[in-house]
């Protein structure tokens, strides 16, 4: 079994209101946030030199040693040899697509926490709400941090299914992927 306050998971950033009130409270203000864009700002917040969140702090030296580039094309460069190569193909007419709902995806979270810092003016010194402190750079990264390294488990309460829980694991990250593995997670 692996304790669910060892993931980072919105399961687990959900299960504790008074030790996660500010982003609780975001999370469940904000019915259009995905798992993926909650798991990703957590990272992003982990990352922060200056995070004393006493749950995403424990996760800095995890989400800090994340690649600092990703193999997809949404990475290349425009003009470089392999973005040349690619051009007019199909594969780059869907990383443009990626690449533009990215960025809106990105506007309307930096606008959530925007809006949800004039209501909630006692948090708003947690959550970032500027382009300088939450820019599509930083969003790219934490997602596709989410991207490679999320795995869903199966959740069980008192021996019960409870559903399927997207998180990130650092046990399960130190693990070796093998695509013949007969290693079977869950957590309780």
């Amino acid at each position: 079994s692996i304790p669910l306050t060892s993931t980072i998971s919105s399961s687990a950033l959900l299960a504790n209101v008074e030790e996660f009130s500010a982003l609780s409270t975001f999370a469940n203000s904000s019915s259009s946030l995905s798992d993926d864009d909650l798991i990703c700002l957590a990272i992003i917040l982990s990352r922060k030199e200056s995070c004393t969140h006493p749950y995403l702090s424990t996760f800095s030296g995890f989400t800090n040693n994340f690649p600092a580039t990703f193999d997809s094309t949404i990475f290349l460069t425009p003009g470089s040899l392999p973005h040349n190569l690619l051009k007019g193909t199909n594969l780059m007419h869907s990383t443009a697509m990626l690449q533009n709902q990215i960025a809106q995806d990105h506007a309307v979270l930096l606008k959530l926490l925007q809006d949800f810092s004039m209501v909630h003016v006692d948090m708003k010194d947690f959550f970032p709400t500027t382009e300088d402190d939450f820019g599509l750079e930083d969003y790219v990264h934490g997602l596709f941090s989410v991207y490679s390294r999320a795995c869903d488990l199966s959740m069980s309460v008192e021996g019960r299914d409870a559903g399927r829980v997207r998180l990130l694991c650092p046990f399960l990250d130190m693990l070796n992927h093998s695509t013949t593995s007969k290693v079977f997670y869950e957590f309780d």
